[in-house]
């Protein structure tokens, strides 16, 4: 029977509560921890796909804004040059 007893694992009478105590408090905090870390790891994948999403969509807004300014740049233009040929033209007649 004392052969069993000694190859069994056991804590030693010597190990003070407060030494199991701490060990317990750590272990808990080091969960809580990752727990914590995990959650704000999936926070940033979430703000990472919806910015890519967003960025996609608002390019595509951007290019649709630069061609509808460039229109209107293009219809300015024209209309200046023409007013231009008719001050020529009233000019030099």
């Amino acid at each position: 029977m004392q052969e069993q007893d000694k190859s069994s694992w056991r804590i030693a009478k010597e190990v003070p509560i407060s030494v199991i105590l701490v060990l317990v408090a750590q272990t808990i905090g080091v969960i809580w921890w990752a727990a914590a870390l995990a959650a704000k790891v999936d926070a940033v994948n979430t703000q990472i796909v919806f910015l890519s999403t967003s960025t996609t969509a608002n390019a595509a807004g951007v290019n649709e804004l630069n061609s509808l300014r460039n229109l209107e740049q293009d219809r300015r233009i024209l209309l200046l040059e023409t007013q231009i040929r008719e001050l020529q033209q009233v000019r030099y007649k």
